[in-house]
Formats: C-alpha cells, structure tokens, sequence
C-alpha cells in the first residue's frame, strides 16, 4: 500500500529536513530509516534530493483554457458536442475528445441548475467578467 498520498507537503518536507539533518550529524541511513519509520530507499531518496519535488499544478492551465470561451459560446448556442470538437480541431486544438466531453458534461450540470435554461450559470457569468476585465487592462 502508497502511504505517500496521506502525507502532507509539510510533513514530507519537514522528513526530508530531518533526513538532511540526522545525515549531516553522522547518522547512517540504516539508522534514520528506523528513527522516522520509513525505508532505506526513502532515505536514500530525500538525501539526493536538492530542491522540493512538490510543484504547484495550480499554476499549469490547461490545454482547454483558450478554447473554453468558444465552446461556452457554442454550448450556449445549442451546438452538438461532436460539432464543437470539430471547430475546436479546426482551430488548432490537439486535445483529446473527452477533456471537451467532460467540460461539456459540467457546463450542463451548471445549466441544469439554474431555473431558467436561457440564463447562463453563475461560472460562465464570471469567467465573462474576468475577460472584461482583463481586455480592460490591455
């Protein structure tokens, strides 16, 4: 079983630290590895490592963030998902067919939320908003 996924960034980083530490003040790994509970190789891993492997996939947008405006406005329109996949295509999107599927799915479910079909969700309302804004700043 990965135990790893139940472990914090913090709590990784602070073990790495205390890997570090230990090593430097003559510790041997065999050692470590039973003073934290956790393997050899683990020790081993935390000691090569000299920058934190954790990034911030926040950060990295997806390959649907410049198409997402289109296909809101085609969705709104009542454009079949097939047909939005080929005008996406047309415009250079290399993505696969179900990351749109599925971005449609979710757009519906927001749709179907809200009462009145012709008004579109609060999230499509927002993401106008934030291109307003940004045109405005340009």
């Amino acid at each position: 079983m990965n135990f790893s996924s139940f472990f914090t960034k913090e709590f990784v980083m602070v073990l790495i630290e205390e890997t570090k530490r230990l090593h430097i003040s003559g510790v041997k790994q065999k050692e470590i590895s039973k003073i934290l509970g956790i393997s050899k190789k683990t020790i081993y891993r935390y000691l090569r490592r000299t920058e934190p492997t954790y990034s911030s996939s926040k950060n990295r947008g997806s390959i649907l963030d410049s198409y997402r405006n289109e296909i809101d406005q085609l969705f709104l329109k009542g454009t079949i998902s097939k047909d939005i996949l080929v005008h996406c295509r047309e415009n250079g999107y290399i993505g696969c067919k179900s990351l749109i599927r599925m971005y449609l799915s979710n757009l519906k479910k927001l749709k179907t939320e809200s009462n009145d079909k012709s008004i579109p969700s609060q999230r499509l309302i927002k993401r106008e908003k934030n291109v307003q804004a940004i045109s405005e700043k340009l």
